[in-house]
Parts: structure tokens; C-alpha cells; sequence
């Protein structure tokens, strides 16, 4: 069975355009790292969704990886393109900085086993796709999200004035360390982990 860096590698070498690939799961690392995260839910996964899909190529992907799963691709641009896709996608329209569209896609799947944010990268827009979807993730499921290293980046402070992703998130750490059960917890999780450009989260 193939595994992540092998079928981004596959989908990447079929783009004939000036981009040069369909995914950047390569260039950013995180197809290596999914291969060890996404193992124990590569068979049993029934669910999976991808803020941000761009082209479309990481959606292909997790379609092949996750063999037993209905994949769901989100994106504010009508532009993913037909790459051999099964009855198993579904592409939805969305804005992540409109509550209304998420509400929306909460209706879409009684709940995810993976939840992947590769989106617009704001903080505001994390935050708030979080603060929707997060509740909609099985218990043992990860909740992942891409590049936040733009809660470093001046240019990236927004008005009006919040707090960054990172910051958002290390505020969750007292509930997970020190919360005596699950249901003291505002956000029920068992872990938080850090890796580099990434945050993973397991409910």
C-alpha cells in the first residue's frame, strides 16, 4: 500500500503546468510526517476533511490513503480541478471567515475522524474553523493544522486586534495538563503537539 510520500510524489509528476505540482505537502514536510500520524487511521478512517485544497492534489491523496473514507475538500475558490476523483469526494464551498458557511459544512458529516486546516492561514479564520469544527471530530480523532508559523509575521496582525493561532492554542494546554477529566476540559482533548509549522491536536 502506498503511503503519503509516495502518492503526493505520483500526483505532483502528472502536473504539466508552470506550478510544477498539484500539492505542497513535499516542499512543507508534512507528507512525511502524516505518514506516521495517519497510520493508525489509514483503514479505519471513515471521514476526512481539508481546509484549503487549492488544486486539489492533497485531496486525491487522502483519497487513495484512506481507503475506507469519504474525503471532503473546502475551499473559498471553485478551482480544484477533476483529477480522477471517486464517488468518495465531495467538494464544498466555503468561507472560513464566515460563520454562516461553516455552519453549513457542520450539517455536511455527523463528524470527521481527521480534520486538516491548510487554508487561508489566518489567525482569525483558525480560530474560528476550530471553534466550529473541532466539535465535530470523533473521540481518538486529530484536529491538524498547517503552517502556523504566520502567527510569527508582523505582516499578519489583523484588525481589529486578536490574540495569534499559537497563542490560542498554548491557552488550551492548562485544560488538557491539568483538568482532573475530560468533562472539566473546555475543549475535550488528550493531546496538544507541536511539531515544526504544524499543531496536532487528538481529541
Amino acid at each position: 500500500m502506498a503511503t503519503i510520500v509516495q502518492l503526493v510524489k505520483e500526483i505532483n509528476s502528472r502536473d504539466e503546468s508552470n506550478r510544477g505540482r498539484y500539492t505542497d505537502k513535499d516542499r512543507s514536510g508534512f507528507a512525511a510526517v502524516y505518514d506516521e500520524l495517519f497510520l493508525p487511521y489509514q483503514e479505519t478512517a471513515k471521514n476526512v476533511m481539508e481546509l484549503g485544497v487549492n488544486l486539489g492534489g492533497s485531496c486525491w491523496v487522502w483519497e487513495r490513503y484512506f481507503t475506507n473514507a469519504n474525503v471532503d475538500g473546502v475551499d473559498i475558490w471553485k478551482r480544484n480541478r477533476d483529477l480522477g476523483y471517486t464517488d468518495r469526494f465531495t467538494f464544498h464551498h466555503c468561507d472560513l471567515g464566515d460563520e454562516r458557511d461553516l455552519h453549513r459544512l457542520t450539517d455536511v458529516r455527523k463528524e470527521w475522524d481527521i480534520i486538516i486546516d491548510d487554508a487561508s492561514h489566518s489567525w482569525s479564520h483558525q480560530m474560528l474553523a476550530f471553534e466550529w469544527l473541532y466539535p465535530k471530530l470523533t473521540v481518538g480523532g486529530l484536529y491538524v493544522i498547517e503552517d502556523v508559523e504566520t502567527s510569527y509575521h508582523e505582516d499578519r496582525k489583523e484588525e481589529p486586534p486578536c490574540i495569534t493561532f499559537v497563542e490560542y492554542v498554548k491557552n488550551m494546554i492548562d485544560g488538557v495538563v491539568w483538568s482532573k477529566t475530560a468533562d472539566e476540559q473546555p475543549w475535550p482533548m488528550t493531546s496538544i503537539t507541536f511539531r515544526h509549522n504544524l499543531i496536532v491536536v487528538k481529541k
